[in-house]
């Protein structure tokens, strides 16, 4: 998901394990992790779905009947953040949490990445396979923003404007070039006039 591919779970996970009632309870980092054992629901290891085979109908999804879908175990959500679980963090939209975590540095540098580059719609828990083919690359290209590498780096990417507003076109190319000024080549295969219009080189 969005959280967890940019890295910015880490810092969430940094956070509870920081407050209060976590020390209380004698919590660490990895308990609130749902792909490790110790804080995560372990009939569905986390996922906060099972996987049920329907013979020849193949194989359906249904929501974990121990954690409801929350992936962690009850002990783990009863310690909260403004009054709110990990859980219920992750089913925030980016555009909510951001709002949400406007006092926390840290985690909101990698919201705002996602911000900038069209995806506040999504929650920090979409999962990867629901994604399309733009916002799938879009979140890649927020994992390269947030932590950008000093050495040159060659980033070739597919249309990344797919399903974008006009709006966020724009926010997008600002993001771009953002990166050609730290010195890196972006390569862009793009149908996008906007991007046409101010790419330095055209291949056709």
């Amino acid at each position: 998901n969005p959280a967890t591919y940019t890295g910015l779970s880490d810092e969430l996970r940094n956070l509870f394990a920081s407050l209060e009632e976590a020390k209380k309870r004698d919590l660490k980092k990895n308990h609130f992790s749902f792909n490790t054992k110790g804080g995560r629901c372990e009939k569905c290891e986390g996922a906060g779905y099972e996987q049920i085979g329907m013979q020849m109908l193949g194989t359906v999804e249904v929501v974990c009947s121990e954690c409801n879908g929350k992936q962690f175990k009850p002990e783990i959500l009863e310690v909260k953040y403004k009054e709110k679980s990990l859980a219920d963090i992750y089913a925030l939209t980016i555009d909510e949490a951001f709002e949400f975590f406007a006092e926390e540095k840290k985690i909101n540098q990698y919201l705002k990445v996602l911000k900038d580059v069209g995806l506040g719609y999504l929650t920090l828990n979409q999962r990867s396979s629901t994604l399309s083919g733009g916002e799938a690359r879009r979140v890649k290209l927020a994992k390269n923003l947030v932590k950008v590498s000093k050495q040159h780096t060659l980033f070739i990417i597919d249309e990344p404007s797919s399903g974008l507003h006009t709006h966020d076109v724009f926010v997008l190319l600002d993001n771009l070039n953002k990166l050609i000024d730290q010195g890196h080549t972006i390569i862009l295969v793009e149908q996008n006039p906007v991007f046409i219009k101010n790419a330095d080189w055209l291949l056709e």
